[in-house]
C-alpha cells in the first residue's frame, strides 16, 4: 500500500497518487509551479515573470468602460470591448423583454385588407427590413371572433388553425357523401336562431366549450345521409347533446325532447 507524499497517510485506493487534502493540495500546487518556472528558465535562459500588475490585472490587457442598456449602471470589462450588459441577470430580463415585445397584440387603424405595422413598432424595429412582417386583422369567417393574424399573403379569414381544418372538415364531409356544400359562417347561423336550439328550444351556451353538452353546434334539418345539402337553409342551431341523440334519425321537426 502506497503513502501520500506530502503527508505519509496511507493511501486505499491504488490508482491514487496523493490524498487529496486541503494542505496536500496546497502542496502539490506549489510543487507543480516550480516544475514550471524550472522548466520556463531552462528553455528560455531566465526566470519566469508574469504579466501582473500592482492591483492584480494583467499588464497587457486593455480596461474598457460600458453602460448597460437595462439598468443602466455604469461597468468596466477586461476581456470584451463589445460587452452589452452588466450581469447575467440584466442580460436575461433584456431577452424576455424583446421576446414579449414579439408578442405583443397589433392593433391596427385600417386593418383592411392587410396592414403592415409602422416602423417605430418594437417588433418592426428589431427584425430585418427586407423581412417585414404583415399582419392581417379581421372576424373569424367561423366563430366570428375578432383576431389579428401574420400572413404573408396578407389574406386571413379564421382566428387559428383549428377553425380553418374544422372547416375544411365539414367541407370534405359534405362532398364525401356527395352532398351540396355552400359556404356559411357558422356564428351567422346562431345569430339567425337566436342562439336557441331548434329542437328543444332552449337557449345554448355561448361561451361553452365545444366538447359541452348545451354548447351550441351546426343541425343538419334533413341529414346528409339522406340527401341533405350543407347550405344555410338546411342547417340550424342545436345544443352538442340534443344533435347527438337526434343523431340522423328522420327530419328535425319531429324530434321533441323534454
Amino acid at each position: 500500500m502506497s503513502a501520500c507524499p506530502y503527508c505519509g497517510d496511507a493511501l486505499t485506493d491504488p490508482r491514487r497518487v496523493w490524498c487529496g487534502k486541503p494542505s496536500c493540495k496546497d502542496a502539490r500546487n506549489a510543487e507543480r509551479l516550480r516544475q514550471f518556472r524550472r522548466r520556463v528558465k531552462d528553455e528560455t535562459g531566465r526566470a519566469y515573470q508574469p504579466p501582473c500588475r500592482a492591483d492584480g490585472g494583467r499588464a497587457d490587457a486593455a480596461i474598457y468602460e460600458h453602460v448597460c442598456p437595462w439598468c443602466g449602471k455604469t461597468f468596466k470589462n477586461h476581456k470584451n470591448k463589445d460587452a452589452c450588459h452588466c450581469s447575467v441577470k440584466c442580460y436575461m430580463a433584456s431577452r424576455t423583454e424583446r421576446r414579449r415585445q414579439k408578442l405583443l397584440p397589433i392593433i391596427h387603424p385600417a386593418p383592411a385588407p392587410f396592414s403592415l405595422l409602422p416602423e417605430s413598432h418594437p417588433a418592426m424595429l428589431m427584425q430585418r427590413p427586407e423581412y417585414k412582417r404583415r399582419f392581417v386583422a379581421g372576424t373569424c369567417r367561423r366563430c366570428g371572433e375578432p383576431f389579428v393574424a401574420w400572413s404573408e399573403a396578407g389574406i386571413a379569414v379564421y382566428c387559428s388553425p383549428s377553425c380553418a381544418h374544422s372547416t375544411m372538415k365539414d367541407k370534405r364531409r359534405a362532398q364525401k357523401r356527395g352532398a351540396r356544400h355552400v359556404a356559411y359562417r357558422r356564428v351567422a347561423i346562431f345569430e339567425r336562431d337566436g342562439w336557441r336550439c331548434h329542437i328543444c328550444d332552449r337557449k345554448v351556451r355561448r361561451k361553452a366549450h365545444w366538447s359541452h353538452p348545451l354548447s351550441p353546434t351546426i343541425d343538419h334539418l334533413v341529414p346528409l345521409s339522406k340527401g341533405g345539402s350543407d347550405s344555410p337553409e338546411n342547417v340550424a342551431c342545436a345544443h352538442r347533446e340534443c344533435n347527438t341523440k337526434r343523431n340522423a334519425h328522420g327530419p328535425a321537426q319531429l324530434i321533441l325532447l323534454g
